[in-house]
């Protein structure tokens, strides 16, 4: 039959609708793969600031500790530790939850 609407047989208008389904749902996977990228690439950034911090934060606790240990001032020792260490823990814990989520947008990747 002739698709009334476009003068077009039926047979050919299917046909195209499917290629423009296929092309579509090809140019959605495309743009969900670079928001994939897009996102790995900011947890990586993130990562790498994190462990900056937590570099920064142990060479502070070297130089706050370092005299406190030499004049064998225990207590200094355990307030800049009681100080940097939940710091030191929290980055810690962001970072792991971002690997994380890196890997899931990794193995999504894959399974494409």
């Amino acid at each position: 039959g002739i698709n009334a609407e476009y003068g077009v047989p039926s047979r050919n208008m299917d046909s195209l609708k499917s290629m423009w389904n296929k092309t579509t749902e090809m140019a959605g996977s495309a743009a969900d793969a670079t928001s994939r990228a897009a996102k790995r690439k900011k947890l990586e950034a993130e990562i790498a600031y994190n462990e900056r911090e937590i570099r920064l934060l142990k060479e502070k606790f070297g130089v706050d500790v370092y005299g406190a240990i030499v004049s064998q001032d225990e207590n200094t020792v355990k307030a800049v530790l009681a100080e940097t260490k939940p710091q030191i823990d929290e980055l810690l814990a962001k970072i792991a939850e971002k690997r994380e989520a890196h890997a899931t947008l990794q193995s999504e990747e894959a399974k494409e």
